[in-house]
């Protein structure tokens, strides 16, 4: 669906002049958004997140400098996942992704080469210290491109999702806040949480056929 198609569908259904086209589009972006960075699901006991959309998979390369004090920063459209980091010979660098246990194995900023590394927040913490920049590439998924145009497509997203996705979320959202939910009863807002609930499940058996299996994301977002 083009952008356009996925906000004349919203105005539709909602029926609202209060919702104007603007209103409407920061919706379906934030929609688009909340997918690319994960949703929780399952039992509360035992929450999983939904796994990263394989079209936003890139990789970039930073410089690892005896300057940067053992950090760099992450490139700026980095969303989630830290997955790999090679350096300029082609060999790995250990990931770590407990930050904490990173930083207990690594209290000394000793002089080297770069042989370990864990990402906090949007920073890439390194060690050793190299004495000269180190090129560093990773491997991680982006933000998703903000849709503006008419004629722009969500292509990160497959189409057959588009609607209860693109359309399901920015329906619930503003149905959560339209209707007085009487009786404790929402009915729209529930079908189209429903609605969008059932689009991200449908992505997730998408994703198995090119992945190991949305079981295998932990709520930290790192495979297991």
């Amino acid at each position: 669906m083009e952008f356009s198609d996925i906000v004349k569908s919203v105005q539709d259904i909602i029926q609202d002049a209060f919702w104007t086209e603007t209103k409407i589009k920061s919706l379906v972006n934030e929609a688009l958004r909340v997918v690319s960075q994960g949703v929780m699901y399952g039992d509360p006991l035992n929450l999983k997140i939904t796994p990263p959309l394989p079209d936003l998979f890139v990789t970039a390369t930073l410089a690892a400098t005896s300057a940067g004090a053992g950090v760099v920063a992450m490139p700026t459209d980095f969303n989630r996942d830290l997955v790999q980091v090679v350096n300029a010979d082609g060999d790995n660098v250990a990931v770590d992704y407990s930050f904490k246990r990173f930083l207990l194995k690594n209290f000394e900023k000793k002089a080297g080469t770069v042989t370990s590394c864990s990402r906090h927040g949007n920073s890439l913490y390194y060690r050793d210290i190299p004495a000269a920049s180190e090129s560093l590439t990773v491997y991680y998924y982006k933000s998703p491109t903000t849709l503006s145009a008419d004629d722009d497509e969500a292509t990160v997203l497959p189409e057959i999702l588009h609607r209860p996705v693109l359309v399901g979320y920015p329906c619930a959202e503003i149905f959560k806040q339209i209707e007085d939910g009487i009786e404790g009863k929402k009915v729209n807002s529930e079908f189209w949480i429903n609605e969008f609930k059932t689009g991200l499940m449908e992505n997730l058996a998408l994703i198995v056929g090119h992945d190991s299996g949305p079981n295998n994301y932990d709520i930290s977002g790192a495979t297991k």
